[in-house]
This record gives C-alpha cells, structure tokens and sequence, in this order.
C-alpha cells in the first residue's frame, strides 16, 4: 500500500507546480495518495478518507477536487452521500466558481461512471457555473460535457445555451470524435439552435475526410441524425467519407434509413442510399428506384 501511494504522489508530483503547497494542501495530497493507495473492498477505509479529505476541502487548491472524484470512478467506488458531500460543499462555499472548466467536465465523468443518482445536485452545480467559466471553455471540455449531460439525463436549456455560444467560438478546434460527440449529445438533449448546429455541421463537411469509423459510428448513432442532413454542401461530403469507409451492415443499414428521412433533394439520397447499402440491398434498392421512377414518369410527377 505504502508503494501504491509513492508511486501516485510521484506521478502528481506538488512540487511540479509553480505555487508552494500549505501544510493542509500538502495533507490533501497525501489523503488522494492514500484513498488511490486503498482497496475498493476496503468501504469503511475510504469513506474515512473521503470525511477527512472533506473536512479540507476549503483549503485544498480548487482544481484538486477532480482527483477526488476520479478515484470514486476508478475504484468503482458507489457512495453518492460522500460525492454529494463534496458537491454541497463546492456550493456552499463558492469554490464552484473557482473551478477550471477541465476540472468541471472530468468531474462530471466521474459522476456519469458510477451512475451519481443526486440529478437536483448537479443541476445546483451547473447553474452554479459562472459565465465567465462558460466563456473560457475549450472545444474538448464542451463536448465532454455535453457527452456527460446526455449520460445523466440532465436536460437544461439554460446551460445548453451557454454552451451553444462557447461552440459559436470555438467549434474550428473539434476534432472528427469531439464533433460526433457534440452533435450527437446535443441531439439527445433536444437541442435546436439551427445557427450553431449549421455552423457545427459546416465544420465537419470541412474536415469529413478525417473522420473514421468510430467518429461516423458516434455521429450516426443518434435517431435524429436525418435532422442535421439538410444542406446538400455540407452533407454530402459527410456522405461521401461514409460511402468510403467499411461500416458494419447493421450500422450501414441505419445510415440508409437515416439518409432516406433527410429532406436532401432525390437524386442525392438515391445515389447515396445505393453506394452505403449492403450488396444485396443496393441491388434490390436501384430495382426499387428505376421502378419508383417509371411510375412517376407515368404519372407525370417530378423526380
């Protein structure tokens, strides 16, 4: 255990950062050192940890906390008392405002991995968020915690607005998997802002060659993907990387349904609906269209 503990205070090494630790910043150092040292079956040690690392919590650097959390993930550790604990306190105290946005966002995955069920708490935490910590968010940490709403159910306008903004700034830095992520986890939210959803979309048509397949399989993923494919300039590039990299049938398949619901004009959805389906399904689907189209030329309805 004792080794366990050296090996973590060397990897967070205090003395790595520019200010000098106090003597209590020091003891919560060595408290994450031990908590990180403890066994996860060993509850009633932890939760002796956890009261004596609370007990600081006011004098430890702000940023520390998400170390804290961190380890309820890592260890599997359910005790939504003691995470709840600490998130009243961040309140009461008014160290939420103090807080960095990465701090913010990995607190909130830690909260999503061990399925933190206090939802009044964390909606107190995010509205407790200051604007100008919204407005200093990078591209990643929005996406996180976007991805971390969406996990937790935590459906909130008003800070989907805030994040909205910050995206309208920083969207040019998301990578390919921040993007799915985004577009995806703001889907599920029922989020609807057309100007910063297009200015998303306009983003990844830009880069869509860097997307693979796990990044096509995040972006696919929501129901509501069809909504997004308005806009042939910015769709069918998107579109076109799909058609290009090897999908699984099942994936391919809701691609196809999804692409078949877009309001893109005809001929793009034809042509797109036969390059992503399946061998098989791509020939019975041009049989579909060729007689689909002889029908309309009977009837003399436009393509």
């Amino acid at each position: 255990e004792d080794d366990n503990t050296t090996q973590w205070m060397n990897r967070n090494d205090p003395a790595n950062f520019i200010m000098p630790l106090t003597e209590e910043q020091e003891q919560g150092w060595e408290i994450l050192g031990k908590l990180n040292a403890t066994r996860s079956d060993d509850t009633d040690a932890l939760e002796v940890l956890c009261n004596e690392y609370l007990a600081l919590l006011d004098k430890h650097r702000v940023d520390d906390l998400k170390y804290y959390f961190n380890m309820f993930a890592e260890k599997v550790y359910k005790n939504d008392k003691a995470m709840k604990a600490a998130l009243d306190q961040v309140l009461s105290t008014g160290i939420i405002t103090k807080l960095a946005g990465s701090t913010i966002s990995d607190m909130l995955v830690s909260l999503t991995q061990i399925r933190f069920a206090y939802y009044g708490t964390i909606k107190k935490f995010l509205l407790a968020v200051s604007e100008e910590q919204w407005a200093q968010l990078d591209a990643s940490t929005v996406s996180t915690i976007v991805q971390s709403m969406g996990k937790l159910g935590v459906r909130m306008p008003s800070i989907l607005v805030h994040l909205g903004e910050r995206l309208s700034v920083v969207y040019k830095l998301l990578s390919p998997m921040d993007s799915a992520i985004l577009l995806a986890g703001l889907q599920a939210l029922g989020y609807d802002d057309a100007a910063v959803l297009s200015l998303l979309m306009d983003h990844v048509s830009k880069n869509a060659k860097r997307f693979d397949e796990t990044a096509l399989a995040v972006l696919w993923s929501s129901p509501h993907v069809h909504r997004l494919l308005n806009n042939e300039s910015s769709s069918v590039p998107l579109l076109t990387q799909t058609c290009q990299v090897q999908l699984s049938p099942k994936l391919q398949q809701k691609i196809v349904a999804s692409v078949k619901k877009s309001a893109l004009p005809r001929e793009v959805i034809n042509e797109h609906v036969l390059r992503l389906a399946p061998v098989g399904e791509a020939q019975s689907e041009a049989l579909r269209l060729e007689q689909q189209s002889r029908t309309q030329d009977i009837l003399g309805i436009e393509h």
